[in-house]
């Protein structure tokens, strides 16, 4: 029987693999938008050849948009494809602008632009999910059937043992965070002590890294994963078909099946599906607008929970290499920190250590508007010292995000506003305090007065708005993320996640949906 997945981003792409893999047949209905042909030929062209052969044209035309900070978010590849708006989600409302989440329409979603990070969810931080949902064990490492898992076996195994690391894939690490690692493991024990423990970043990378130091960009080798790379894996399978240009916009379910409405954004017209099952996994604000508008829930509010983040600069005392601008490495995270600390906080922190890249002296000329140049001299010393702290909160010391489905004439479209938690910037100084401890260890001066945490959502790691719970009410979902009654709808993205931990969220997301979509294939038709 044929099942329909929606959307093709990391959690579709692995609820689509656990179905082939249980036999079902699968059609993917996607938006799907692409890179822009002049985009998408610039990058086949410096993927042709090794980074030393690069053309200086090609290299500014490939990094102007990022560079030169005239846009806010993410731009892969100079272009807008992560969030370009080709359906007009918004239905010509204003977005929020103290709100950063926002949805993606392109092919392999958010994984077009994220940077890699992987890690499991700690037991201790999702003890309030439903016990089933827990055991998540054997679907991490389903995951490494379609998606390369890069890392070492050092301390970090010991909070993370659901995610082995046993055989060394790890990228090498750049100078400044081989330096910066050396440090901490002199003061290890003193620093575990106070409850904060490191080790080498998990990144969902391939061993054919170039060194070429283009990440933040978009890796023209496709060295980083995309969830689009899997997608291409299953159109190998005569049981999976990929069908693109469609955005869902309703379904109803009967006892026979799911009968869905999507609108053809190429032809303009609308067109009718009917399959047994569906596997929601549009990103939170599409699922939430699909599955309201199916309810017929109007002007009632849902609650996104969010990940806070944070940022915080730290100086290196040590004299700085003089081929920083040459180095051949990644500008990934280098160094994963957590902090552990039940007296004062009950969850884990998680935080990201990035060092040099070309992008900090950027930031700093664009903070010194019409004097950029005047300082120039200052700010490239100081980005070629600054190491970048990118701390994230457990969603139970996060601010949440109201949202309702606004009904105006023919017009749907979301409203969305911050509710702010009382416990957020305690949270906040008590992790910077701890950054600090650990800045001082290592020769590292933390200059707080610069730190800042981001608006609501711009971590994109949302979710929880149809949670998993194992007596649902209301828009609660079951352990098969089925929602609000409903028996072949399943929702599988970070919408059903009960909370959402402060590690990485993506790798969990995927090891849900393939738990859901393996433990659904067995069900009746």
């Amino acid at each position: 029987m044929e099942d329909i997945v929606i959307g093709s981003g990391p959690a579709g792409v692995s609820a689509a693999w656990a179905l082939i893999k249980q036999g079902r047949n699968v059609t993917m209905l996607d938006v799907g938008e692409q890179l822009e042909i002049e985009k998408s030929d610039l990058r086949s062209r410096l993927a042709c050849v090794n980074p030393e052969e690069w053309q200086t044209d090609d290299i500014r035309s490939y990094t102007y948009v990022r560079r030169s900070g005239k846009v806010d978010g993410m731009h892969p590849f100079g272009s807008d494809i992560m969030f370009r708006d080709s359906v007009e989600f918004f239905e010509g409302q204003n977005k929020n602008p103290s709100i950063g989440v926002r949805p993606s329409f392109a092919a392999g979603g958010l994984s077009n632009g994220w940077g890699s990070s992987i890690l499991p969810y700690r037991q201790e931080d999702i003890m309030d999910w439903p016990a089933s949902t827990r055991e998540l064990d054997i679907h991490y490492e389903a995951l490494r059937e379609f998606m390369p898992m890069a890392g070492l076996a050092d301390h970090l195994m010991d909070l993370f043992p659901k995610l082995n690391m046993s055989i060394n894939t790890a990228l090498p690490l750049s100078q400044q965070a081989q330096e910066l690692l050396a440090r901490l493991e002199l003061k290890k024990e003193r620093l575990n002590q106070s409850g904060i423990f490191f080790g080498q970043a998990r990144q969902a990378v391939n061993q054919e890294c170039r060194k070429c130091n283009m990440c933040l960009y978009g890796c023209p080798y496709g060295v980083i994963y995309n969830a689009t790379q899997t997608r291409d894996k299953l159109n190998e399978n005569t049981a999976f078909s990929y069908r693109k240009g469609f955005c869902i916009t309703r379904f109803e379910e009967d006892e026979n099946g799911v009968r869905l409405w999507a609108r053809d954004i190429h032809k303009q017209k609308d067109i009718e599906f009917t399959t047994k099952r569906i596997f929601v996994a549009c990103g939170v604000l599409s699922t939430a607008k699909l599955l309201m508008n199916s309810l017929n829930y109007f002007d009632k509010p849902i609650y996104l929970k969010d990940s806070q983040h944070f940022f915080l600069p730290l100086l290196h005392s040590w004299k700085p290499g003089e081929d920083l601008d040459t180095e051949e490495t990644n500008s990934l995270v280098q160094l994963f920190v957590e902090i552990i600390d039940p007296d004062s906080h009950d969850k884990t922190v998680h935080a990201q250590l990035y060092t040099f890249n070309d992008l900090y002296q950027a930031d700093m000329r664009k903070r010194f508007g019409p004097f950029a140049k005047l300082f120039d001299p200052l700010t490239k010393q100081l980005s070629r010292r600054l190491i970048v702290a990118q701390g994230f909160l457990h969603s139970d010391y996060s601010s949440q995000i109201e949202m309702r489905l606004i009904r105006d004439g023919a017009r749907k479209y979301l409203r969305m506003n911050e509710k702010e938690n009382a416990r957020t910037k305690e949270a906040i100084s008590h992790i910077r305090s701890k950054l600090r401890k650990l800045s001082r260890e290592a020769g590292l001066v933390a200059l707080t007065q610069f730190a800042h945490k981001g608006i609501a959502g711009s971590s994109f790691h949302c979710g929880s708005t149809f949670p998993m719970r194992d007596k649902p009410s209301g828009l609660d979902s079951d352990t098969l993320g089925r929602p609000a009654g409903l028996q072949r709808v399943h929702v599988v993205d970070a919408s059903v996640l009960p909370t959402i931990p402060a590690t990485t969220i993506t790798l969990s997301v995927m090891a849900n949906a393939h738990r859901i979509a393996m433990e659904s294939a067995g069900l009746a038709d």
